[in-house]
């Protein structure tokens, strides 16, 4: 004979010790949460929209972090050439601009990883959708003024500016679907997320590629379409709710909100700098190969094509990743993509 769990409490009702006027305070319950999704159709409008808006977010991601990757060496090299720091600026191998190349994108991840900190914490004070509209609309913003840059160092400054949005959208972004989405589909949004930026990327390179075919072309003009992610913050604003559980959150903080801090204290310690730990390696080995990869094509133009399949394949592998996650525990698969990560700087030998 099975036994049933209990089922939950229909509501709960907080009661704060004093209110403002110094006798105890009722607060209404929350509402009754429905039980949770096993399919795409049984998705509420409100899921479905806040999955939209992520998935958007993290797509304008990708457009707006690899476009610079895309036009770094050129468009550095016509900056130091008008500062009168290099003589010819078409010698995109100087070692100069290599440089100042470098520092702009060094620049930027330190900017993606405050920025990712920074509207973490606005998102538990304003609210998910608030936040994610105010991150898109700053990388938006800084993209597209990279434009007007007229030194090296003005570029640094809007990539850095940029940065602050592209990580904190990440951050956000992520936190508004775990909070709407069944707790058991996360490893599957997670791939689903990434496929966004993936694609991102790729539109980067049509970007990129199409603007190139104008016989009067300038690398600067890229920048350009990274204004476009603004237009998403409307739609946003006027269709994207807050998380029933953000508004919980808030209800049960009364007034107490836990800071950074905390996250290095307790029985949460641990996980916090293991997960730090991880994600530092990962992503530095990401981004060093990524942005130091496209330069490197440069010069093996015979290799175009295979770059091209090798952007494809990005989407493909994401996806391949969840499969593997649900199978087998998560950390056997962070191992694997990182041996198999590893393999492929063997081509640089």
């Amino acid at each position: 004979m099975s036994h049933e769990p209990d089922p939950e409490p229909q509501s709960t009702i907080f009661i704060r010790k004093t209110g403002p006027d110094g006798q105890a305070a009722k607060f209404k319950p929350a509402p009754t949460k429905p039980p949770e999704a096993t399919s795409l159709s049984q998705l509420s409008p409100q899921q479905r929209k806040s999955g939209l808006a992520a998935w958007l977010g993290w797509l304008f991601d990708g457009l707006d972090m690899h476009l610079y990757g895309l036009v770094a060496a050129p468009f550095v090299a016509y900056l130091l050439h008008k500062e009168g720091l290099i003589p010819d600026p078409s010698d995109v191998a100087n070692d100069f601009v290599k440089q100042r190349s470098g520092w702009i994108q060094g620049s930027f991840l330190i900017g993606w990883a405050l920025g990712g900190a920074f509207f973490g914490r606005l998102g538990d004070i304003l609210g998910r959708s608030r936040s994610l509209a105010l991150t898109i609309l700053t990388y938006a913003a800084f993209t597209g003024l990279s434009f007007f840059a007229q030194t090296w160092w003005q570029l640094m400054i809007f990539r850095f500016l940029a940065a602050l949005g592209i990580g904190g959208e990440w951050a956000v972004g992520s936190s508004l679907l775990s909070e709407t989405w069944p707790k058991k589909w996360r490893p599957w949004v997670a791939a689903v997320l990434q496929t966004g930026v993936n694609l991102g990327v790729l539109l980067a390179c049509l970007t990129t590629y199409l603007a190139a075919l104008h016989p009067n072309y300038h690398p600067k003009w890229v920048f350009l379409v990274g204004v476009l992610p603004a237009l998403l913050v409307f739609w946003i604003r006027r269709h994207v709710p807050e998380p029933e559980e953000w508004h919980a959150a808030k209800r049960e903080a009364l007034g107490f909100q836990p800071g950074i801090a905390d996250l290095f204290r307790g029985a949460v310690r641990r996980t916090t700098i293991l997960t730090i730990i991880v994600c530092a390696c990962g992503l530095t080995a990401w981004w060093a190969f990524q942005f130091w990869h496209a330069q490197h094509l440069r010069n093996l133009p015979d290799l175009n094509d295979a770059a091209k399949a090798e952007f494809i394949k990005l989407a493909p592998g994401g996806d391949a990743a969840k499969w593997i996650a649900a199978y087998k525990q998560k950390v056997v698969s962070l191992a694997f993509f990182v041996v198999i990560s590893a393999s492929i700087f063997g081509n640089f030998a």
